[in-house]
């Protein structure tokens, strides 16, 4: 039995891998965009609907490549002045 991905949460920042394609075909966004998840599927079968830049909205199947660990932010070694 294989374990399904999980599903992110709204407000998770995701990285493309494929171009985001207008529907005349022109690239609207190049892999590597950067977007915020704004609504997360109900299951795995579904997409979820991404905002890039400029409040642009797509809806998009997700892969994950790899899982990420959260470490809480950490204070910055600052020297004296």
């Amino acid at each position: 039995m294989t374990s399904l991905p999980p599903i992110l949460p709204d407000g998770t920042q995701v990285v493309t891998h494929v171009d985001i394609l207008a529907s005349s075909g022109n690239v609207l966004f190049a892999k590597g965009a950067v977007g915020v998840i704004v609504k997360a599927p109900v299951d795995t079968t579904h997409a979820y609907r991404v905002r890039f830049m400029y409040g642009s909205e797509h809806s998009l199947k997700a892969v994950l490549i790899a899982d990420y660990k959260y470490s809480p932010p950490r204070r910055a070694d600052v020297p004296s002045l």
